[in-house]
């Protein structure tokens, strides 16, 4: 279907350079969010849900499959969590709780369930700081939008994230993504 298409759209630059591989006419738009979700998110940006006195590392995940992704910073995670005790690890959605079996105390991390997407800025308000982990030398990784990025960006929190080439971009300025509301 890729090579007999007409023309094609992707939202990164690397899954650009991945499909050239087999065909040309590729367009690059990036992901980006509706004038509702920036509202969303600009709301709970201003009105940042009143939690209890704990700090939040905050992990969001679509799908079950990222627990590879956070399995490579799970240890330092736990590190961290057990030198700070004001803090907590959040995680919103899926991730298997034995990625973090060994890594800190059950009662340090929060479980929230997934969420529906018009729901999601005020889970990620939530947060004190977005951890957006990815499985390092892996093509699919490399090219994913940054996504996780802006849509916490929105709600006015902070990101550590895998270095890769799209969040590199991201955080140099040369990504082509508009955030004003």
């Amino acid at each position: 279907a890729l090579i007999n298409a007409d023309y094609r759209i992707t939202m990164t630059v690397p899954l650009r350079e991945q499909i050239e591989e087999f065909t040309t006419k590729i367009t690059v738009i990036p992901n980006g969010f509706s004038f509702e979700n920036g509202a969303l998110a600009n709301h709970w940006k201003n009105n940042r849900p009143q939690l209890d006195a704990y700090k939040r590392l905050g992990y969001a995940s679509g799908t079950p499959s990222h627990d590879v992704d956070f399995s490579s910073i799970a240890k330092p995670v736990g590190q961290f969590l057990n030198k700070h005790a004001d803090w907590k690890l959040t995680i919103v959605g899926f991730l298997d709780p034995a990625v973090l079996s060994n890594a800190c105390a059950p009662e340090r991390i929060e479980y929230r369930a997934a969420t529906d997407h018009v729901n999601l800025a005020y889970e990620l308000a939530r947060f004190d700081l977005n951890l957006i982990p990815l499985e390092s030398n892996n093509v699919f990784c490399e090219s994913k939008s940054p996504l996780k990025w802006f849509e916490t960006a929105l709600c006015g929190v902070p990101s550590i994230a895998t270095d890769n080439r799209v969040y590199r971009d991201c955080f140099r300025g040369n990504a082509r993504i508009n955030l004003s509301l």
